[in-house]
Formats: C-alpha cells, sequence, structure tokens
C-alpha cells in the first residue's frame, strides 16, 4: 500500500537547508555561520564550544520539521507510490505516469481532431479512455460517481 504523510512546509524545507548546512560545516571543522562565526576552527575537543553548536543546532531544529522533509522523500522514492522512476538516476517522473500523460494526450487530440461529435464516436473515445485509465482509478469508477 502507498505510503503518504504531511507536506514539508517552506518553514521545514528551511530548516532541513541549514541543518545540512550547519553540519556540513562542523565535518569540515568549521564553526557554522549561523553562529556569527567568521572561519573559525571547531574543535570537537572543547566541550564548551560543543555545548554551544548543539544548542544551536537544536535551536535551528526546533523551528521546523526535519523529519517531514526526510520522511516526505522517503515517500516520494516509495516504489508503491509509482511517483519516481526507479531505475532513472535523477528525479523523474515514473514511466506509468509519462505513458498516462502520453495517453491522455493521444485522447485530447482524437476528440479534437473530430469535425463534427457524432455520439457513437464520443462513446467509443470515452470507452478506450476508461480502458487507459482504468488500472490508476478506484474500481467501479466512474460509474459509482454518477449513481451519486
Amino acid at each position: 500500500m502507498p505510503m503518504k504523510m504531511a507536506r514539508a512546509s517552506e518553514q521545514d524545507l528551511e530548516v532541513a537547508q541549514q541543518t545540512a548546512s550547519f553540519i556540513e560545516s562542523l565535518q569540515k571543522e568549521w564553526v557554522p555561520e549561523a553562529m556569527g562565526s567568521d572561519g573559525d576552527f571547531f574543535d570537537i575537543e572543547d566541550a564548551e564550544q560543543c555545548q554551544e553548536v548543539l544548542r544551536k543546532l537544536l535551536e535551528i531544529n526546533g523551528c521546523g520539521s526535519i523529519f517531514r522533509v526526510t520522511f516526505g522523500m522517503l515517500v516520494l522514492l516509495d516504489p508503491a507510490n509509482k511517483l519516481l522512476d526507479p531505475d532513472a538516476e535523477t528525479l523523474e517522473c515514473h514511466p506509468d505516469i509519462n505513458a498516462l500523460k502520453a495517453n491522455a494526450e493521444a485522447a485530447a487530440k482524437k476528440l479534437r481532431s473530430a469535425e463534427i461529435c457524432h455520439p457513437r464516436a464520443v462513446e467509443t473515445l470515452v470507452d478506450e479512455a476508461r480502458q487507459i485509465l482504468a488500472p490508476y482509478l478506484p474500481a467501479g469508477w466512474p460509474e459509482q460517481q454518477e449513481a451519486s
């Protein structure tokens, strides 16, 4: 079953960026700019400096949810959701989405190209669209919605 979760806010994304930048600075043994540093060396053996760094990191993290950002990416990457191409090295639409888009464009082109809308021709195109879209729609759609 596909995973779902709340979308990360702009603030969450900013917190994730600040946190990543902060930690990267520490890994390079520099005091992060967020602490008002002018390129000071970070000494992991300095207990006082480590406390200041931890306080600032917790302060940044308290302004948003880094979890929502990272878990959101897990949801996007989950193959069950069929949002992104699992075989691509970059973030690209899932092949099913590309196929659905291509099929929708072809169906729209057929409808636009009809000079006179014959009821039987339109019915045939609608049936064709239903067959193409069936794997992506809830069972019984659209009959359930029409009955409502």
